[in-house]
Formats: C-alpha cells, structure tokens, sequence
C-alpha cells in the first residue's frame, strides 16, 4: 500500500495514465465482430512506449489501468473475461482491435 501512496502521490500514476490515454486514443480503435486482449494491448503499448522513449509500465500495472483507461474513454468499455485465443479465454474488450500500424510490428 505504501508503495501504491508514494507513486500515486510523486506523479507516476498520473504520468502513467496521460500516456496511456493517448495510445488508447490512437491505438484503439472500434470494431464490432473484433476482439483485443489485455496482453496484446500490453505488447502494442510496451512498444508505444519504447519508440517514444517512455517508461515501460509493469505488466500488473498495465493491466490494471487499462481497465480504467477503457472505462473512462467516450466507449465505456468494461473488461471481458473471455476473449477466446488460441491458448484459451484471455481478458480483453470485445468490438475493439489495433490499428493495424501498431499490429503489423507486433513481436
């Protein structure tokens, strides 16, 4: 908990959220019949980051906030728990996808 106080008080929070805001709004995009998951999101974004020279978020972090993020953009979209994949059901957003600019480098 206290490690949570220090980061939400100096700012990284804050820092972190703006960033991610912004790759949601150009990342995200709507798209019914299409699905994205919380892991390929985090891929995309990690390499949002690195391009731009920003700091990476931790995966749990990540995860976390994009709930926030994707609920508090114009879409309020809620988390789905069963996006299926080919290693299973996987947490993601359904009618959502990547611009195809951030899923043609994926790793």
């Amino acid at each position: 908990m206290l490690r949570y106080l220090r980061r939400v008080l100096v700012g990284e929070v804050p820092f972190a959220i703006t960033h991610l805001r912004a790759f949601v709004r150009g990342a995200v995009i709507l798209a019914p019949g299409q699905n994205v998951t919380v892991p390929e999101l985090y891929a995309a974004f990690s390499r949002y980051c690195r391009e731009r020279e920003l700091p990476v978020l931790p995966k749990g972090d990540f995860q976390q906030l994009i709930v926030r993020v994707m609920k508090e953009s114009p879409w309020h979209k809620t988390k789905s728990k069963s996006v299926k994949r080919s290693t299973g059901a996987q947490n993601g957003f359904r009618g959502f996808a990547l611009r195809s600019s951030f899923t043609s480098r994926a790793t």
